[in-house]
């Protein structure tokens, strides 16, 4: 995978225990070498940074891009495991070699000066998805409320208009996985809402009863339970209107 970051001149820091050789012309490859002033770096146009201890083909290298197109594009080819590290941009973007319509960036202009945002990837297995807008799937009215608990976090319906059922989620969700139903009464009202067994509410019995009163909201929210193959209910507000 190529690691990507668009830095301006002055926004390339030199970096802390470097030596390099510093090649007269644009275009050579600087290697490892008793130079102490990478901060002249800057002021060549050139395509490549040799950072290979091992020797093997391409791993740790820096690339440095001279075409008109990218100059100030710097590509990381991590061949070599990378301990830690830190780039100096205010936003990085990563990308599939094979496939560069596929990626992942990281704008950090947003965030307040001087407070770090850090991001946890939790130990589970499979796909981890990553903490953020909450994905939400639109539920037309139905006599069932159908919810793939890989895909969605929240089912909303916004007005119901026959009785229904919510049906068990699919997909393969993990121990304390959540989700969070939202049904809205159209302007007649009187419509019930039942559950799966599946999901449980307080008291081992069914979940919270709804308002059936018109134009009124119920919001359950639930907690997967790997153990028992079940979702609790962690907390319910009805008739809300």
């Amino acid at each position: 995978m190529g690691i990507h970051a668009n830095l301006a001149n002055d926004q390339l820091h030199e970096p802390k225990g470097l030596k390099a050789a510093v090649a007269a012309d644009a275009g050579k490859v600087l290697t490892p070498s008793a130079v102490d002033n990478v901060s002249e770096l800057r002021k060549l146009l050139f395509t490549e940074i040799d950072l290979d201890t091992t020797g093997g083909t391409d791993e740790g290298k820096a690339l440095f891009a001279s075409s008109t197109d990218d100059v100030g594009e710097i590509r990381f080819i991590t061949g070599e495991d990378i301990a830690s590290g830190e780039i100096n941009a205010d936003s990085v973007g990563f990308e599939d070699d094979a496939d560069n319509t596929k990626t992942m960036h990281f704008d950090l202009s947003g965030i307040t000066a001087s407070t770090d945002r850090v991001l946890v990837i939790q130990d589970v297995a499979g796909t981890v998805a990553l903490a953020g807008k909450p994905r939400t799937q639109s539920v037309a009215s139905s006599a069932t409320v159908p919810t793939n608990a890989d895909d969605y976090d929240v089912s909303a319906v916004q007005d119901l208009a026959e009785n229904t059922v919510v049906a068990a989620p699919t997909g393969t969700p993990v121990d304390g996985q959540r989700l969070t139903y939202r049904i809205r009464e159209d302007g007649t009202g009187g419509y019930t809402i039942g559950w799966d067994a599946v999901f449980h509410g307080p008291n081992a019995g069914a979940p919270t009863a709804a308002t059936t009163t018109a134009d009124n909201t119920n919001i359950w929210e639930f907690m997967y339970n790997a153990t028992d193959s079940i979702w609790e209910e962690v907390s319910a507000t009805v008739g809300i209107s």
